[in-house]
């Protein structure tokens, strides 16, 4: 504590609400952006303005928290916020994890949660929040014209503190076996399992980069976001039920099942008062969206709004299987953010410096394995005299958890990342007619123009690839190198999801 930095926090507020809304160039009264001149790549640069220039004290790299305020010890996070999406459903996420404490392998396994450096820090947070807005990687400089937007003290829930604790026990428990059962040299084969095994384990807490290099544990990016949005006004709908980790998760599928197992989506809607007009065939996947909420005892209309499937890294996907279990429909992503999939250089971590971009640095990479795929599989109801299915009438089976960061997925993924990343870089990228099968100019239902679509990776022979979403196929409000197109989306292709549900269990 002696070697902290004091502040009264009545005058560290009065600090804190002077710079609001003012450049990080604008606060910069130690002139730290100065480095940047002959170091124009290095990292952690607001960080450096926000302790130096804002709170006036030197660079301190210390295993203890930064602050001492009144006598409570306080760590501070200087983090980078996002605008994503357009319109109504624009919101702010975080830019980044936030990183906390190394993972010191040599002490780790004989220390205790509650008197690690880790939970020392995490105990009482103090975030300062500048808007990074750029939808690129930026040069240390260039951070100067990024707005101050807000601060906030933070203390984790005691359930949160909980899913912490048990994620920071796992980290431990994992090198105290390591080492344990290992000797020294043969232990440095194992060390890197931390960023690939047990990371899968782990719901809010990550460890990066991979070992050899120095593991650092972090606050994942999503749920950092979480405590954006908090400070920001956007909250999640909490669940009833007490969540600590996935297997909670999995017994309250396995309830779920044991309940409505057979009933149809009409059947489980009424039970829980959703009213819908059941003199009509409703078609619209929202009702199953619904009936997963309320299964789970929400009272939210969309997954996103769930606070469990937001932090957990749960994207919950509803199923259609057909009697004998073939491709009902392909799985859509996220929108494709051009800018961040051409970007040349990100920051790394580990020598704090920019450095060439690769796959593992990309959205894809960190959507696929940053999440679990929660899949609510329903048998589809035989089909009308139009051929139509309606989505209530289908009949609930069950559920099943699908690692989304298997090799064969993640392999397909870099395939189309770099494919799509050469048409884009080297000027390869075209409108190109959508053709039949016997070649001819395939035209749209609605308005009758011909398709058309950007030469990006397609479906046909690839498990991950682009397609476009809009209103119709006149909707290209996109434009990337002058080729104008729907709006891109990366899509997982049904068949793949399919055959990778008909390898493992229901819950």
């Amino acid at each position: 504590m002696d070697n902290s930095h004091f502040f009264h926090k009545e005058d560290l507020i009065g600090i804190l609400e002077n710079v609001l809304n003012k450049t990080l160039g604008e606060v910069d009264s130690k002139n730290v952006f100065a480095r940047t001149i002959e170091h124009p790549k290095i990292t952690g640069i607001a960080g450096d303005v926000i302790e130096q220039s804002v709170l006036g004290y030197p660079a301190d790299r210390e295993q203890r928290p930064d602050l001492n305020v009144d006598g409570v010890m306080v760590e501070l996070k200087t983090t980078g916020i996002r605008e994503s999406g357009r319109g109504k459903k624009k919101k702010l996420t975080a830019k980044e994890p936030a990183s906390i404490t190394a993972v010191s392998i040599d002490k780790i396994a004989s220390e205790d949660f509650d008197d690690s450096a880790f939970y020392h820090k995490i105990e009482n947070m103090l975030f300062v929040f500048y808007h990074y807005d750029s939808n690129v990687t930026v040069r240390a400089a260039e951070y100067a014209k990024f707005f101050i937007r807000g601060y906030m003290f933070y203390h984790f829930s005691e359930d949160n503190l909980e899913i912490i604790r048990r994620d920071w026990q796992r980290i431990r428990d994992f090198i105290a076996f390591v080492q344990s059962s290992y000797s020294e040299e043969e232990a440095q084969k194992h060390y890197p399992d931390l960023s690939t095994k047990i990371n899968k384990e782990l719901v809010y807490l990550d460890t990066a980069p991979k070992y050899p290099h120095a593991p650092r544990i972090r606050l994942r990016r999503r749920v950092v976001t979480l405590i954006v949005q908090e400070k920001f006004g956007e909250n999640l709908e909490p669940l009833p039920d007490k969540y600590y980790g996935y297997q909670d998760v999995v017994n309250k599928c396995k309830d779920i099942t044991l309940l409505h197992k057979n009933q149809s989506m009409a059947s489980i809607l009424r039970a829980y008062n959703v009213e819908f007009d059941a003199t009509k065939k409703h078609k619209t996947k929202q009702f199953a969206e619904l009936a997963i909420v309320r299964m789970f005892g929400g009272e939210a209309k969309k997954m996103s709004r769930i606070g469990l499937f937001q932090t957990f890294g749960i994207i919950g996907k509803s199923v259609a299987i057909t009697v004998n279990e073939t491709r009902t429909e392909d799985m859509k992503m996220f929108a494709v953010d051009f800018d961040e999939l051409i970007e040349r250089e990100i920051e790394d971590e580990t020598t704090e410096t920019m450095r060439e971009k690769v796959f593992e640095d990309s959205a894809l990479f960190s959507y696929l394995n940053d999440n679990k795929l929660l899949c609510v599989v329903f048998q589809e109801d035989t089909a009308d005299s139009d051929g139509n299915i309606y989505l209530q009438d289908n009949k609930l089976l069950g559920f099943k958890m699908l690692e989304l960061a298997t090799q064969e997925l993640m392999s397909a993924a870099r395939k189309i990342w770099e494919e799509a990343r050469d048409t884009i870089i080297n000027d390869k990228l075209c409108d190109v007619p959508v053709l039949l099968k016997d070649g001819n100019v395939r035209y749209t239902p609605k308005t009758g123009v011909p398709m058309t679509a950007p030469n990006l990776p397609k479906s046909e022979g690839n498990i991950v690839f682009f397609r476009g979403s809009g209103k119709n196929a006149t909707d290209k409000s996109q434009e990337v190198n002058g080729v104008k197109m729907l709006k891109q989306y990366y899509w997982i292709k049904g068949s793949y999801i399919v055959e990778k549900m008909k390898e493992i269990d229901y819950l």
